[in-house]
């Protein structure tokens, strides 16, 4: 027998990871004007909680344990909710810019899987400023255009999803008199949209002055309906029928932002080994460039010259190489019986001869080779064997790996495990630890 039931539909939850134990009200989240009107039509409750909200809905609950909606939702419908916050020192916190006040607003829905904007609701990212959209009203002016025909060019208005919105549903209005032009939008509902006209582009969240002045910090859109991906769909559609499948969006702020380093310790690497690390596709870099491995070495740092997200969604791929040289030199004298270690001075990116003339390296290093040999991808900063640590005010995300020479190959592990072999060399490593003490017998 079928029973009635109230069960959460989805909850939303904001969080600061800046601010480990939050003054009540740092997030104030209501229902907007519009999303107000759309929980009344389907009878659903809004359960406003500690920095979030869970929408509720009234279903019948089947045998098999299927959770039915009571009432059905039709395909496109639109839940909208707005957040504020009463910190002034918000944006700071959060390493985010301070545009004026109504300027802008921070945009999120659950359309699409592949947008970073719809992603963050279920991954755990921080939010960056370029999640941000203009706030405006539904009102545009500006210049009026035309084309080479001095015909006038009218605009084009495309929805949060991407799709054209018929002209017939706004107001276009032209005074040719003044050379200007007014689009107006009020009849479209509240929401995001993208204006096109005269060559120019402005994607902006469209709504009344009054809610503007108000200064919202962020607005939420959950879409229900057929466009929406399965992973971000508060119903599941089964032979017709809409059954609540319960989604908990979370949206992080405070950006978790470090230099990422690697601590690489060498284990049987031959002498003269040289590595690098590389970052794919980016224009981020980690110095040294390339540095000289050997066994008198505990170890090896390779520190990113930027701040990185901790946890990565950018798809890159960060790589250890190592760095081709030619055997070959010719120096000979007594002076020069370390070139063949260190292979050259580099300067202004180009590796010279340490023979000098008149106080010049004037000859290029014939033993520098440009064609590097991967060596494997390096796992990211962030898993549980990441060491966290401050230095000179900066945050760093520490990883250690082992570069092991075994059999003609090199390895990249993240442990190691000396063989037990009498004789067999391995590279003995000394690690610090801080909560060491040292007792003393009387």
């Amino acid at each position: 027998m079928e029973q009635q039931y109230l069960q959460p539909l989805f909850s939303f939850r904001a969080e600061h990871k800046n601010i480990s134990d939050p003054e009540p009200g740092l997030f104030q989240m209501e229902p907007t004007e519009a999303g107000e009107k759309t929980l009344q039509s389907y009878k659903l409750y809004f359960k406003a909680q500690e920095s979030g909200f869970t929408v509720i809905a009234p279903c019948l609950r089947h045998t098999d344990g299927k959770l039915e909606l009571e009432n059905q939702f039709l395909d496109g419908t639109k839940l909208s909710f707005a957040v504020f916050t009463n910190d002034k020192y918000f944006f700071d916190r959060s390493g985010l810019p301070y545009d004026p006040p109504g300027e802008y607003v921070y945009y999120f829905n659950n359309l699409n899987a592949d947008e970073r904007r719809s992603k963050l609701l279920l991954e755990n990212f921080s939010v960056k400023d370029s999640e941000r959209v203009r706030l405006h009203t539904k009102e545009f002016t500006g210049k009026l255009g035309k084309n080479d025909k001095d015909e006038i060019l009218l605009p084009s208005v495309y929805d949060c999803k991407g799709k054209l919105v018929h002209e017939s549903r706004y107001d276009f209005i032209v005074n040719e008199y003044e050379n200007t032009y007014r689009l107006d939008l009020s009849r479209l509902a509240d929401g995001l949209y993208t204006v096109e006209y005269n060559g120019e582009s402005l994607t902006c969240y469209c709504t009344k002055a009054s809610f503007i002045r108000r200064v919202p910090l962020l607005i939420l859109e959950i879409f229900i309906g057929a466009e929406v991906s399965e992973a971000y769909q508060v119903v599941k559609m089964e032979d017709g029928v809409q059954y609540i499948d319960n989604k908990d969006f979370r949206l992080h702020f405070g950006l978790n932002l470090f230099y990422w380093q690697y601590k690489i310790i060498p284990i049987n690497v031959p002498p003269c080994t040289w590595i690098k690390v590389q970052v794919e596709p980016t224009s981020s870099s980690f110095v040294p460039d390339k540095v000289r491995v050997h066994q008198q070495l505990d170890h090896v740092l390779f520190t990113s010259q930027e701040k990185m997200e901790i946890p990565d969604e950018d798809g890159l791929v960060v790589s250890l190489y190592r760095v081709g040289w030619h055997e070959a030199c010719r120096l000979t004298a007594e002076a020069y019986k370390f070139c063949l270690q260190d292979y050259g001075i580099e300067r202004d990116n180009e590796l010279w001869c340490r023979e000098v003339v008149d106080n010049k390296c004037i000859h290029s290093c014939p033993a520098y080779c440009i064609e590097d040999e991967p060596i494997g991808v390096l796992p990211k900063p962030g898993g549980d064997n990441t060491y966290y640590y401050t230095e000179n005010g900066k945050n760093y995300a520490q990883l250690t790996l082992y570069l092991v020479y075994k059999n003609g190959e090199y390895l990249i592990t993240d442990t190691y495990d000396p063989p037990s072999e009498p004789g067999h060399f391995t590279h003995c490593v000394l690690e610090e630890y801080e909560d060491a003490t040292m007792f003393m017998a009387k």
